[in-house]
């Protein structure tokens, strides 16, 4: 049997779908499977506009030249090309790697972790359309985050059951579990006498801390020994930070700014629950992180949440309601949770488990 090579494309910069990305190619490579990344330009709207798409079409371009320098070199191996699919023009550009590539006999498989694919498809024109059921019918396989997502991919009627496979992100949980609670508070010099509510992601509308800190009044109504902290930078910090001086609740709220991978399971096990307020999610693989750091979970009846946080690990709110949100994380903070048991449900989500199921998929398509 030939050997085989995974071409990973994910996207350039900082998110979610990169840090799956490139633990993806990580423990591949430690599974002993040859790994390349082509990595897509990730357009910044805050520079130059025009300067950004000519950057964006030079790396297409740099990026087609050196898939076919990797197909050239690899004739005596068998090439996959694993696209990690985005929302809007990530379709589009994964697209034109896929149809270069399978032009030299090479298979790929999209992996969506966008929750707009379905949406998209349908709001395209009939060409739209088209070119999107090419696409999903030359497509060897097509993973899904959840079954919530699988369903809602096949809202597109064209693609078959048999091509998706569901498979949850996975994460390393044993960074998640090196710290004690009281060590980490030191560490961040958190104050030792708070309980701490902790949430992270890019401070952008859909992420949904707008509501977080309107439920903030609320809750300290009902007691004054919390302290929220909200991790990430973005574009909404300015509006939030204006929220909290015109509500009057410095004291009880923080904007730490971006937190670095290698900092955050200390954030993660000095908190007592994490939150999740978003708007509009996949499947957000820091939900996973704090499960692995026993952390209950507070978050939002959206996408993948509710498949994975049951009553013993965390609780659902509404979406954009900052009452329930209130409601639930003052539940939240007065119930006793079995950390341990929270910790153990996160194994399932290991690489040593998730895995198997992306290596399947590989052979699967290797005998072929």
């Amino acid at each position: 049997m030939k050997k085989f090579l995974i071409i990973n494309v994910i996207p350039s910069g900082v998110g979610g779908i990169q840090t799956y990305g490139k633990a993806l190619e990580e423990n591949l490579k430690k599974s002993g499977i040859l790994v390349e990344r082509i990595e897509i330009y990730k357009v910044s709207i805050t520079n130059n506009f025009l300067k950004e798409i000519i950057k964006k079409v030079a790396k297409i371009f740099v990026n087609l030249k050196r898939l076919l320098k990797i197909i050239r070199e690899n004739k005596d191996k068998k090439i996959i090309l694993h696209a990690h699919v985005a929302k809007y023009i990530s379709f589009w550009e994964n697209s034109l790697y896929a149809i270069f590539i399978n032009f030299l006999k090479v298979p790929f498989i999209f992996h969506i972790h966008s929750s707009l694919l379905h949406i998209e498809y349908q709001r395209s024109n009939f060409l739209g359309k088209a070119f999107r059921n090419y696409i999903f019918n030359k497509c060897k396989k097509i993973i899904a985050l959840s079954n919530y997502w699988k369903e809602k991919i096949l809202e597109i009627k064209t693609i078959p059951k048999y091509k998706i496979a569901v498979i949850p992100n996975f994460i390393d949980a044993d960074k998640f579990n090196i710290y004690s609670p009281e060590e980490s508070k030191k560490n961040l010099r958190l104050p030792t006498d708070k309980k701490i509510v902790f949430g992270i992601g890019r401070l952008v509308d859909r992420k949904g801390f707008q509501y977080l800190i309107e439920a903030i009044p609320d809750m300290v109504k009902e007691r004054n020994d919390v302290l929220f902290i909200i991790g990430g930078k973005g574009p909404m910090r300015e509006k939030l930070e204006r929220k909290i001086q015109s509500m009057k609740i410095n004291e009880y709220v923080r904007l730490v700014g971006f937190i670095p991978d290698d900092v955050l399971p200390l954030w993660m096990n000095a908190c007592d629950i994490y939150v999740l307020p978003s708007l509009r999610e996949t499947f957000p693989i820091v939900m996973l992180e704090a499960l692995a750091s026993g952390k209950p979970v507070v978050g939002t009846k959206i996408g993948a949440i509710p498949e994975i946080i049951k009553n013993d690990y965390g609780l659902l709110v509404e979406p954009a309601n900052p009452k329930d949100l209130a409601e639930k994380i003052l539940i939240d903070l007065n119930k006793e949770w079995d950390r341990e048991k929270i910790r153990r449900y996160a194994e399932q989500f290991t690489w040593d488990e998730i895995g198997k199921k992306i290596i399947k998929i590989y052979n699967k398509i290797m005998e072929e």
